[in-house]
């Protein structure tokens, strides 16, 4: 019981803090609220220039590509469009909690990308490009002769990500 009520309030906290939370407890963000959100850089889909011809990942709901865009070396994140609704709504929500980021250990967001015509809608996530892949490849690759200095300055940086993180209000917690 004391449990369901501790539950119940930090929910209500939530609430206020999001506002127009649904029942499934999570932030309702649409297409329109997002381009029309001041605070998020928006570019043409056309702004950037594609240095890759195959995608450099792939999920269940979308694929990650290479790019540049303004000098740099980015990395857009595209969600299949043409998947369900609930893809859609994470994948807002991950381009609004990642715009509101600022650390030097937790990978930066940039702008979004748009492409809007009458035959298709195509949205990117557009971060910096982790030019030797994500931390268990480089891990990997390193093997065992990684030194004890390099092990430490990864946990550092790792825990110092994290704890950013965990001190957002309200916290963000890396699955």
């Amino acid at each position: 019981r004391w449990y369901q009520n501790r539950k119940r309030r930090r929910y209500l906290e939530l609430r206020n803090v999001f506002l127009d939370i649904p029942d499934d407890g999570k932030p309702l963000v649409s297409l329109a609220m997002l381009l029309d959100d001041k605070g998020i850089k928006k570019i043409s889909w056309t702004d950037l220039e594609f240095t890759h011809d195959k995608a450099l990942g792939r999920g269940a709901s979308g694929k990650v590509l290479a790019a540049r865009w303004s000098g740099l070396d980015v990395a857009i994140k595209q969600l299949h469009l043409a998947d369900n609704e609930v893809d859609m709504a994470e994948f807002l929500r991950e381009i609004k909690l990642l715009s509101s980021l600022d650390h030097p250990n937790v990978l930066s967001f940039f702008v979004v990308a748009v492409h809007l015509d009458t035959q298709a809608l195509e949205v990117g996530l557009v971060t910096e490009l982790m030019a030797r892949g994500g931390l268990d490849r480089v891990i990997r690759k390193l093997g065992p002769g990684m030194s004890l200095s390099m092990k430490l300055r990864i946990l550092l940086d790792t825990a110092l990500g994290m704890g950013y993180l965990h001190s957002c209000q309200p916290a963000i917690i890396n699955r």
